[in-house]
């Protein structure tokens, strides 16, 4: 089952995409590897 959290996850992951087109693609990992530390902490608080 898809939650909240994962929904939020990936709609950050597009919006940085979406805002950032032209990043290097280690940039992209780094913010992908960042926010799913975010959601992990996320999931642990709840």
């Amino acid at each position: 089952m898809i939650d909240k959290i994962y929904i939020f996850w990936i709609f950050l992951v597009i919006i940085w995409n979406i805002g950032y087109p032209k990043a290097d693609p280690w940039l992209d990992i780094l913010i992908a590897v960042l926010l799913s530390i975010i959601v992990y902490w996320l999931r642990r608080e709840k």
